[in-house]
């Protein structure tokens, strides 16, 4: 990383002097290495805003490549891996295959979708319908045990 980079990284997310680089900031840096991306690129500095974020990324790479995604596609999406793989990205993806037969994966723009209204109208789906799934899944420990969030501004 250039000192331009890492004075702007510093700048921006100055808790980044307190963290131990070797512990905390490394291994995110070689687990983005591996995926083949930049650990100096823009799209990619906020993860070093967060302590031992490699051990959260892994995890939810690791599961949206079982589930068929490409690589290219996964990087591609860097806020993608800001969302938690049990409250946001597995819910979500198990219900939009629970509703395609045909084991169609919904896109990654589908699943990140900012609220849970505006995902379910991406894939025309009923919101009551996708909490009842969450809470279904969250009963049978399935998932994480942090309900979703729900757009409230549709309500009022």
């Amino acid at each position: 990383m250039s000192q331009a980079k890492a004075r702007r990284a510093i700048s921006a997310f100055p808790q980044m002097l307190t963290y131990d680089p070797e512990r905390q900031l490394l291994p995110t840096a070689k687990y983005l290495r591996e995926l083949g991306v930049d650990p100096s690129c823009d799209s990619y500095a906020i993860f070093f805003a967060m302590p031992d974020f490699e051990k959260r990324i892994r995890p939810l790479v690791d599961f949206l490549l079982k589930q068929g995604y490409p690589l290219t596609d996964i990087i591609a999406e860097p806020r993608l891996l800001c969302y938690s793989l049990g409250c946001r990205v597995r819910p979500r993806l198990l219900f939009a295959r629970s509703r395609w037969p045909n084991g169609k994966l919904p896109s990654i723009p589908e699943l990140t979708t900012q609220t849970d209204s505006a995902f379910c109208d991406t894939i025309l789906a009923d919101e009551a319908d996708y909490v009842r799934f969450y809470g279904q899944l969250r009963n049978s420990s399935e998932a994480a045990a942090t309900p979703p969030r729900i757009d409230r501004s549709a309500i009022y």
